[in-house]
C-alpha cells in the first residue's frame, strides 16, 4: 500500500491485517515507516525501487493487489 502512515492508510493497514493480510506499505520517512509498523505493517518501505524490494520481500511473487 502506497502512503501507509496517511489517515486511510493507516486505517486500512489494521483492516487488512485484522482479516489475516500481510501488509507492505511505502512511506516518506522513518517516524511515518515506524508508525505504519506500529498498525500492523509487516514492512515499511520507502517510495524508491518500490518494485523490487517488493518482489524481493515475497519472493519474487508480487502482491495480488496495491492500494494507493
Amino acid at each position: 500500500m502506497h502512503a501507509g502512515a496517511g489517515g486511510v492508510g493507516l486505517l486500512l493497514t489494521q483492516v487488512l491485517v485484522a482479516r489475516g493480510g500481510r501488509v507492505i506499505t511505502t512511506t516518506s520517512d522513518v517516524e511515518k515507516a515506524a508508525l505504519s509498523r506500529a498498525e500492523g505493517a509487516c514492512q515499511a518501505i520507502g517510495y524508491e525501487a518500490f518494485r523490487d524490494v517488493v518482489r524481493k520481500l515475497t519472493g519474487g511473487a508480487g502482491v495480488p493487489v496495491l492500494y494507493d
